[in-house]
């Protein structure tokens, strides 16, 4: 359980109007406290949740991760009917695949956390992977973790369901408005801030920013340490695409395919280890190693050049786990840096940080994802990667 001194309430404004932001203040709403404002530098949802390819999985080696996608879980399954918007959770599930012992030893361990917590998770054999998946080649495949309650969705259609459900309220959405400073009091507290179009108060103010976070941490004096890294992915095309096929993750070269409808396939994973940029850019000398090792994996596919492909950034932090919590700074929040998994567990982080600012008590304990961890030299760890 996670607990505040005192309950904030008040004016609460939030920086960023991605997937969490929208989702902190979509909770908020459902709570009846609508004294919300959103702040968005660009257009709502434009920025990582723009390139989202919208993968839920509750497959993780952290207990954290684990309990934040399965919490998200029950809302993604009903956020279309709740808003009137259209939305579709499809549990197709997700299959990573082991070519080492190493590699199947870390999944075996992870399913036996994944299931004390709830989730259905098996680890199996190729010849069951056979029917799972048929289309992998097992050349060199020991094995595989694979939970059929993981699934994918449209990062942009949750995004306007939350957006269309705060704009039917007396919450504030402003678009095209750029933070340029904090406004403190006497104290040091942080009451408002200021931006390109003028002064906002505020009782707390919400960090949620993504990749920007860290330039807004700078003018308060806080390191929020998120790097903002470029990803890719691709579409191919096919005449035979089975929607029923898992998510499918090869561990060995990180490459994945994701059936999107009958004959749509995306494709990516080869770009994990990438410097830092401030701009997403498509890489073409990665190209033909990820097409290498989807032909390998997925012979299927061999052959089809993508017929189309973009570029998002991701906000990375040193551990690959988000950093949510009170900040040092009275009066500040902070909710970034999820590392690739922002969408996926936006519901659940939406609900618990409304109950830590209204209630001042959550009964899931966002500690291990606190601020000063890092300052603490408190590392968490994320084996499943990709």
């Amino acid at each position: 359980m996670t607990e505040t001194p005192s309950p904030a309430g008040g004016r609460i404004l939030i920086v960023g109007g991605g997937a969490i932001g929208l989702s902190i203040a979509h909770h908020l709403l459902d709570a009846g406290h609508e004294e919300v404002a959103v702040l968005e530098q660009a257009e709502i949802g434009s920025g990582t949740s723009s390139a989202g390819t919208g993968g839920i999985r509750q497959q993780f080696t952290s207990e954290i991760n684990v309990r934040l996608v399965r919490d998200s879980i029950p809302e993604f399954l009903t956020l279309g009917e709740r808003t009137g918007m259209p939305f579709e959770f499809r549990q197709h599930g997700y299959l990573f695949l082991a070519d080492s012992e190493e590699r199947l030893a870390s999944l075996e361990k992870s399913a036996a956390l994944q299931r004390t917590l709830g989730v259905e998770c098996e680890i199996i054999a190729p010849d069951r992977i056979a029917d799972v998946a048929p289309d992998v080649e097992l050349d060199g495949v020991l094995g595989g973790s694979y939970s059929p309650q993981d699934g994918s969705a449209i990062t942009q259609e949750a995004v306007a369901a939350w957006e269309a459900a705060l704009r039917r309220s007396r919450v504030q959405i402003h678009e095209g408005v750029r933070v340029l400073d904090f406004r403190r009091s006497p104290s040091g507290r942080v009451v408002g801030v200021s931006t390109s179009a003028g002064s906002f108060d505020a009782d707390t103010v919400i960090i949620a920013a993504g990749v920007w976070s860290r330039g807004l941490g700078r003018m308060l004096g806080l390191d929020i340490p998120v790097s903002p890294r470029s990803r890719q992915a691709f579409e191919i095309l096919s005449e035979d695409v089975d929607l029923g096929t898992p998510l499918t993750v090869d561990l060995g070269t990180g490459a994945y395919v994701h059936p999107k409808s009958s004959r749509r396939v995306l494709i990516g994973g080869n770009d994990r280890e990438v410097p830092e940029s401030q701009r997403p850019a498509l890489d073409p000398e990665r190209i033909p190693s990820l097409l290498s090792a989807i032909a390998r994996r997925f012979p299927k596919y061999a052959g089809i050049a993508p017929s189309r492909g973009w570029a998002g950034l991701r906000e990375m932090t040193p551990d690959d786990h988000a950093i949510v919590g009170p900040t040092g700074v009275a009066g500040v929040w902070v909710a970034t840096g999820f590392s690739g998994h922002g969408f996926m567990q936006a519901p659940a982080i939406g609900r618990i940080l409304s109950e830590l600012l209204l209630e001042g008590r959550s009964d899931t304990d966002l500690g291990p994802l606190r601020p000063e961890r890092f300052a603490e030299q408190v590392s968490l760890h994320e084996g499943i990667r990709f």
